[in-house]
């Protein structure tokens, strides 16, 4: 393997992902983010959230996940309070309209992952994303390392 190969892939694939999934838009008032980040939330079934929890869990930093939570309950899908306890902490809840997507959400992932998937296997799939997993891991891992000394 040409080194540098794996990065330009997945680089690549990130990209055209991207630009699909702009064309193939699941709806015109939510962004292909938001709609990772609201279907990742429907998935939870649970009634509130934070963002600390959610950027541990999805991987976006802080930053994206706040400017995505302000989008989206711009937009009426969420609502946020703050808690009594710590004025920076805000507590997120999920609106009716954001259960209304559930399902087209799921359909839309599951229509999108039938494209990307095509012609892979099972076996084959599972190492793609034992794969992933690991790369996510080792990115992870090396910028806490380098945090520690910043």
């Amino acid at each position: 393997m040409i080194d540098g190969d794996i990065f330009r892939l997945i680089k690549q694939l990130n990209n055209s992902l991207r630009e699909y999934e702009n064309c193939r838009r699941f709806s015109q008032d939510i962004t292909p983010a938001q709609s990772v980040l609201l279907e990742y939330m429907l998935s939870q079934q649970k009634t509130e959230f934070f963002a600390s929890q959610i950027y541990r869990e999805t991987g976006f930093s802080k930053a994206t996940v706040s400017s995505l939570l302000k989008g989206l309950k711009r937009q009426g899908y969420l609502t946020m309070e703050e808690v009594s306890e710590d004025e920076r902490k805000k507590r997120i809840r999920l609106t009716p309209k954001a259960f209304g997507l559930s399902a087209a959400l799921l359909d839309h992932r599951k229509q999108i992952q039938q494209v990307l998937c095509a012609g892979i296997g099972a076996d084959e799939m599972e190492m793609i994303r034992r794969g992933l997993e690991k790369m996510c891991m080792n990115i992870k891992t090396d910028r806490s390392r380098r945090m520690k000394y910043v």
